[in-house]
C-alpha cells in the first residue's frame, strides 16, 4: 500500500491555510515518503497564499503546489483533487478551514490498511461527529469495544479515499450528475442542497449503492467553520475535540453484526434488532425520530410525531432516543405507526400550536428557523 498523499484544498483564506499547514507540520510521522499537495483555486488576490505555499518546508516527502488559472468553484475543485488518486493511489483531503490532530496520519495509515479492500466502504473520515447534521442534536454512537463506527453519510471535513473508492464514485457520478432530484431516498435536508454540492451527490451515491463511511469515535480533524462558500459568517457549531495522544485504534470489520447508522444519523433497523431482538416480531419499520426521511403512507415508522392509530409506544426521555427502544421504556413520546396516520396529526399539531401562548409559539418558530438557517444557509453548499 502506498503512503497516502496529503491534499490541501484552498482558495482565498490565507490565515486559515496557515493554521492548517501548521497543524500538518506539527503532526507525527514515521516515514519520509509522504507527498504534500497544495491545490489553490484561482482568486485575484491569491499571490500571498501562493508565495506562502511555495515556501513551505516539508521534510517528509515531495511538495507539489497546484495553482488553477481560473476559478473552478468548490465542487469542481474537490472532484479534481479526488482524481489525484490516479497519481498517488490513496489521498487524505483537507479543506483549509480544518485543523488536524498530531496523530491524524498514523490513523490514516492504520485505517487504510484495515479497510482498503472492503467494497462496502466508500471512504474513511478523520472528522468525528458530535452533532447530527440533520437536527443539530447531540450525536454519540453506541459504545462498543471498537473505536470506529459506520455511517451512511459522506465526510467532507477531513476524508480519506483509495483509488478504488474514488473510481467507483466517479463512475456513478458520470451517470447521475444531471439528476438533481433525490427526494425519493435522501433525507429532506440533503435533497434540498443545490447541484453545486459534491457532497449531495456522494450522499446519494452511498445510499443508492448501500455503502458506508468509516468514522472514528474521537476526532482526528476539526472544523473552524470560517467565512467562505459554506458559511456566510463564522460558526463554532462544528468544532469537535481532537485526539491528543497516540491510540492503537480497534477497527471494526464491516459485517452483518456491525452497528450502522443511516444518512439521518439514526441507527438502522438491522442494527436495532441486534440490540433488541423483540422487534423482529414486528414487520420491518423505518426509524425516523425527527421526520427527515422520505416515506410513503403505507410505511411503518418509528417517530416522535403523534399518531391517530399507534401500534406501539415508548418514552422519549432517555438520550440518545434509541435507548428508549433498546430498554423498552414505557411512555408515549415515541410511536410505531403507519405513515398515513402521522400525516393527519401534523395538521392537528399546527392547530394546537396556534392555541398555545405567544411565548410557546415563538420558541417553536425560533427552533424551526435555526434548523432552517443551518441547512439552507450554512451547509447547503458543502
Amino acid at each position: 500500500m502506498k503512503n497516502p498523499a496529503i491534499v490541501v484544498v484552498t482558495y482565498n483564506r490565507l490565515a486559515s491555510f496557515k493554521r492548517l499547514i501548521g497543524s500538518i507540520l506539527n503532526a507525527k510521522y514515521t516515514t519520509d515518503t509522504i507527498p504534500l499537495i497544495i491545490s489553490i483555486d484561482y482568486h485575484e488576490a491569491n499571490l500571498p497564499l501562493i508565495q506562502f505555499a511555495n515556501a513551505i518546508v516539508w521534510e517528509h516527502g515531495e511538495l507539489v503546489v497546484i495553482t488553477h488559472e481560473e476559478n473552478i468553484g468548490l465542487k469542481n475543485h474537490i472532484l479534481k483533487c479526488g482524481d489525484l488518486v490516479n497519481q498517488y493511489e490513496n489521498i487524505i483531503v483537507l479543506e483549509d478551514d480544518l485543523f488536524v490532530s498530531p496523530y491524524f496520519y498514523q490513523y490514516s495509515l492504520d485505517s487504510l490498511r484495515f479497510y482498503e479492500n472492503d467494497t462496502q466502504i466508500a471512504g474513511i473520515s478523520l472528522y468525528s461527529y458530535e452533532k447530527s447534521e440533520g437536527t443539530l442534536d447531540s450525536f454519540k454512537p453506541i459504545y462498543s469495544t471498537y473505536d470506529t463506527y459506520f455511517l451512511q453519510f459522506p465526510s467532507s471535513w477531513g476524508q480519506i479515499w483509495t483509488m478504488c473508492q474514488w473510481h467507483e464514485f466517479i463512475t456513478w457520478y458520470d451517470l447521475h450528475k444531471l439528476n438533481t432530484d433525490y427526494r425519493n431516498y435522501l433525507p429532506k435536508y440533503i435533497a434540498d442542497w443545490p447541484k453545486t454540492s459534491w457532497k449531495k451527490y456522494f450522499a446519494a451515491y452511498i445510499v443508492e449503492t448501500n455503502k458506508y463511511f468509516v468514522y472514528p469515535k474521537v476526532g482526528l480533524s476539526t472544523n473552524f467553520g470560517e467565512v467562505g462558500q459554506h458559511y456566510p459568517e463564522k460558526t463554532n457549531i462544528i468544532q469537535t475535540d481532537l485526539l491528543h495522544y497516540d491510540l492503537a485504534f480497534r477497527f471494526e470489520a464491516f459485517g452483518a453484526m456491525s452497528l450502522r447508522y443511516d444518512s439521518t444519523f439514526e441507527l438502522t433497523y438491522d442494527s436495532l434488532v441486534l440490540l433488541q431482538d423483540k422487534f423482529i416480531q414486528q414487520p420491518k419499520f423505518i426509524l425516523d425520530f425527527y421526520d427527515l426521511k422520505p416515506i410513503k403512507g403505507s410505511d411503518l415508522v418509528m417517530t416522535q410525531l403523534p399518531s391517530s392509530n399507534p401500534i406501539l409506544t415508548f418514552s422519549n426521555s432517555m438520550q440518545p432516543l434509541i435507548n428508549n427502544l433498546i430498554y423498552e421504556i414505557e411512555g408515549a413520546g415515541i410511536t410505531l405507526t403507519k405513515a398515513q396516520d402521522i400525516l393527519q396529526e401534523k395538521e392537528v399539531f399546527e392547530k394546537k400550536l396556534k392555541k398555545q401562548t405567544f411565548g410557546t409559539r415563538l420558541k417553536y418558530k425560533c427552533i424551526k428557523w435555526l434548523k432552517f438557517s443551518y441547512h439552507k444557509i450554512l451547509i447547503k453548499t458543502t
